[in-house]
């Protein structure tokens, strides 16, 4: 009996540590969804709170219908105060899904009519839609936005992954706004924008920005709001620190080894100006002491092939402009021969007119000279009397009796003392 007791109490001891293991190892739940599962790219990041151990999806956090942010950013989970969580729990422990049929649906379909609630994880299992910008909208299967493309007879490939796909309009595949014959799977554009960033997201074939972002979030695609991963790694940019410090020619004349550095001396390693990934004691390139400037072997060749395009370039330039020059020549040789042509009939055409109007002068002058004498005479003395006239009126002006206040001496009662002028002369009265 005693032996038996033993063993049972072994038994007990043996079960409660494997059931506080298990506690202590145990995954956190959910409490939106109900779930342990801990996948970013499907459900986003776990939120947890260490002294209450409340854990929530951060997709499940965000796309809840009725939990709004009331704090600040570094306040309860990015601003979603833990207050705010747990009622939201509360309201969702009330609420069927209608895809599982169970309680604790925390997200409604965002059309009005619409009374479909179901989990995150149930909304993409059913293919449901849901947005990441502005009112953060999710829409069942039946309500889901589609692009409106027509469908291509084509084999195409997913510009990502480079698997094959149908080349449909669908949840799963989706086509760029900005190419053409361009397809792309959900799953690999999500990983693609968790991977770049809001700031470096963009369609990997025509590194279109705006109108690319706009469409993937519309067809449910979240973009985070951060620098792409490859930047928030630690010591991401520690190679640009790394410098180059060896010896890379063939026959490298140090026996202490290609590493081998010394200052002011011939095992002074020089750097390649261009690249800066090559190096060589000057030694070993025959250079001299006061040389600072040094090209490797692969620089100088990609120069040289630079070199012969760019003259190639320049000879056909040249022979472009040769031939626009010929081309030119020849117009304006067309065009000269033209305008002398056209200038000869001109000046034909202009002899022939001022021969005609020669002849009517002479007709009209004979005319004139049949006219009497005693007419042309008469005409003479009109004018010389319109001549004298004027002057004498002139004259007339100069001498009137008025003075400068315009008053005439003959109708005022008082004599005038004012100076008057008389053909620039001043005088009294």
């Amino acid at each position: 009996m005693v032996r038996a007791r033993s063993t049972m109490r072994k038994k007990l001891i043996t079960k409660n540590s494997q059931t506080s293991s298990d506690v202590l190892f145990q995954e956190p739940v959910c409490g939106l969804c109900g779930r342990t599962d801990n996948n970013i790219e499907k459900y986003g990041e776990r939120l947890t709170d260490k002294k209450t151990n409340l854990s929530v999806h951060y997709y499940c956090l965000i796309l809840s219908s009725g939990l709004w942010q009331h704090g600040k950013d570094n306040e309860g989970f990015y601003g979603f105060l833990l207050r705010d969580v747990r009622k939201e729990i509360a309201r969702a422990s009330k609420q069927t899904c209608s895809i599982c049929m169970q309680k604790g649906a925390s997200i409604g379909c965002s059309v009005k009519n619409c009374r479909k609630n179901f989990h995150f994880p149930c909304g993409l299992e059913k293919e449901c839609m849901f947005q990441f910008f502005q009112k953060y909208g999710s829409y069942c299967w039946e309500h889901t936005p589609t692009q409106k493309v027509a469908p291509e007879n084509k084999k195409a490939v997913c510009a990502i992954c480079l698997d094959t796909l149908q080349p449909k309009p669908s949840y799963s595949v989706l086509k760029s706004p900005c190419c053409r014959y361009t397809w792309f799977h959900r799953i690999c554009l999500q990983k693609h924008a968790l991977s770049f960033g809001l700031y470096f997201f963009k369609c990997p074939i025509c590194n279109n920005k705006e109108t690319f972002q706009k469409e993937m979030l519309h067809m449910g695609i979240h973009i985070p709001e951060r620098d792409a991963s490859w930047e928030s790694e630690e010591n991401a940019f520690s190679e640009l620190l790394y410098i180059h410090q060896q010896c890379d020619v063939e026959d490298c004349l140090c026996n202490k080894g290609r590493k081998y550095f010394e200052s002011n001396s011939k095992w002074y390693i020089l750097r390649c100006c261009y690249c800066g990934s090559r190096g060589t004691h000057l030694i070993c390139s025959d250079l001299g002491n006061s040389q600072r400037y040094w090209t490797c072997s692969e620089c100088i060749s990609i120069l040289s092939r630079d070199s012969e395009k760019a003259s190639s370039l320049k000879g056909k330039q040249l022979a472009r402009a040769m031939s626009n020059r010929n081309k030119k020549n020849k117009r304006s040789l067309k065009r000269t021969f033209q305008t002398r042509l056209e200038g000869s009939a001109h000046t034909s055409s202009s002899v022939s007119s001022g021969n005609s109007r020669r002849s009517d002068m002479s007709r009209r002058s004979n005319r004139a000279g049949s006219k009497p004498a005693k007419r042309r005479k008469k005409q003479e003395r009109k004018g010389k009397q319109e001549r004298r006239g004027k002057r004498n009126g002139k004259r007339k002006r100069g001498r009137s009796s008025h003075c400068s206040c315009r008053l005439s001496p003959s109708k005022s009662s008082k004599r005038c003392l004012k100076p008057f002028s008389r053909r620039g002369r001043a005088g009294r009265r």
